[in-house]
């Protein structure tokens, strides 16, 4: 590593020669007066300490450290980086705030997750235990709690803020079991097996089908896109809802799973969805069915698959590629083409793995039921990339129930309280010192 002066120095002297000028052979070359495209090189040999500390050199290296040219090899190595990053709601203002930071920045924010430099802290507390479940659309955060789905926007300072008149009260007669919010639209499912899909802009409900006609049983997983809805609950079935049919019976398909369902997930064409049930032999724990037609598709299996080893947690990158996480300890990664694993993770502590979420185009977010653990993943490694801790002051063991990531922030939902991890800090501001700007 080399600081300012001993870099500036190395470049002052120059070899003698019949080349040069006689006014460069007495005073000396700087290095400031070589052309930018050669500083840029030579730039590109340092490590980004050595780039942050020579851009207090002057304003010329600050105005060229700073180029996004610098920094671009930069975030083919990170697991968190720019290149746009790929959120599932692209129109988000969270992912436009970070496409509009400087590449340097985004690198800044990239080693802050490789090297577990943050700042934690607490945005919602409960008075009771509870199944937090989080979900975002393309412009607000819905968290649920009891009974009910509270809509908050996220402050400048990340912190969150209740937007009152778009609450969601009295949902269910039971507590919110299981919920998601995606194109305006949300769907909610509660322990009573009862069935709601909302407007998230005006706060209308589109429709409600009670426990009677719903489920026999609390409502353990459920997703929508555009007008499909995929509910599944412990009573071992899985329904298929349709929101723009003419007659009220928006019921399409009723599917027996031969086991309780734990989670769904519908791909991104509407041409299928995925179950994952409770693993119990000789069910499957993981399955695609048809959309149109409500048929079994394909079996997904790995030779790893234990008795018991339930799906808690499924989401489509593609239409042809489907993560997968549960009480097996492992994150995998399905070919919905071959139906094979292509990858295949095992959490070092053999923890459950309570929830995933895809970060950028590399990272996998993923929360395990031990201390409030969230690892991240990185797809070109085999091993995960960085581990943090989560739980409050406590420091009671709680699950993570659901987590929302976007590059700069990290929302945990613990049971007693919802956790920001906020990656946009500098050293001084961060947990842990041991970072590389």
């Amino acid at each position: 590593m080399m600081t300012g002066r001993r870099f500036m120095r190395r470049f002052s002297t120059p070899n003698v020669g019949n080349s040069y000028p006689k006014h460069i052979i007495s005073d000396g070359l700087l290095f400031t007066e070589l052309p930018e495209d050669v500083i840029v090189l030579v730039l590109s040999y340092l490590d980004s300490r050595s780039l942050c500390r020579l851009c207090q050199v002057c304003k010329l290296l600050q105005k060229i450290c700073e180029q996004a040219c610098v920094w671009k090899k930069w975030t083919k190595r990170l697991t968190i980086c720019s290149n746009g990053c790929d959120l599932s709601n692209k129109k988000s203002d969270v992912n436009n705030i970070f496409n509009n930071l400087s590449l340097k920045d985004q690198c800044r924010i990239g080693f802050n997750w490789a090297n577990g430099s943050t700042e934690i802290r607490t945005v919602m507390r409960y008075h009771v235990r509870q199944l937090p479940c989080l979900s975002r659309d393309d412009q607000y955060i819905w968290i649920s709690s009891r009974s009910s789905i509270c809509c908050f926007r996220q402050q400048p300072n990340s912190t969150l803020r209740e937007i009152r008149r778009r609450r969601l009260q009295g949902v269910h007669h039971e507590d919110v079991s299981k919920f998601k919010a995606r194109d305006d639209l949300v769907v909610s499912g509660g322990s009573d097996g009862s069935i709601s899909c909302w407007n998230g802009i005006t706060g209308n409900r589109l429709f409600h089908r009670p426990a009677s006609y719903g489920h026999r049983d609390d409502v353990s997983c459920i997703d929508i896109r555009k007008n499909i809805i995929i509910s599944g609950s412990r009573d071992k079935a899985i329904k298929v809802w349709s929101i723009n049919r003419a007659d009220n019976d928006n019921l399409v398909h009723t599917i027996g799973a031969s086991d309780r369902m734990w989670s769904v997930a519908i791909s991104n064409d509407l041409s299928c969805f995925a179950g994952g049930t409770g693993g119990h032999n000789p069910t499957p724990p993981l399955r695609l069915w048809d959309i149109d037609t409500g048929q079994l598709q394909q079996i997904l299996s790995s030779e790893e698959s234990r008795n018991g080893a339930g799906v808690l947690d499924l989401h489509f990158e593609n239409p042809q590629n489907l993560w997968s996480c549960g009480y097996d300890a492992c994150t995998r990664l399905w070919d919905t083409r071959t139906g094979t694993c292509v990858i295949n993770w095992e959490d070092p502590y053999d923890t459950t793995i309570y929830c995933l979420e895809p970060c950028g185009p590399y990272g996998i977010v993923c929360g395990t039921s031990m201390y409030g653990v969230v690892r991240l993943w990185d797809k070109r490694y085999t091993k995960s990339v960085q581990m943090f801790y989560t739980m409050d002051k406590s420091g009671s063991s709680t699950p993570v129930y659901s987590i929302l990531a976007n590059p700069r922030h990290l929302y945990v939902a613990l049971d007693k309280c919802i956790r920001l991890v906020n990656f946009d800090v500098f050293g001084s501001h961060a947990k842990n010192n041991n970072i590389a700007f």
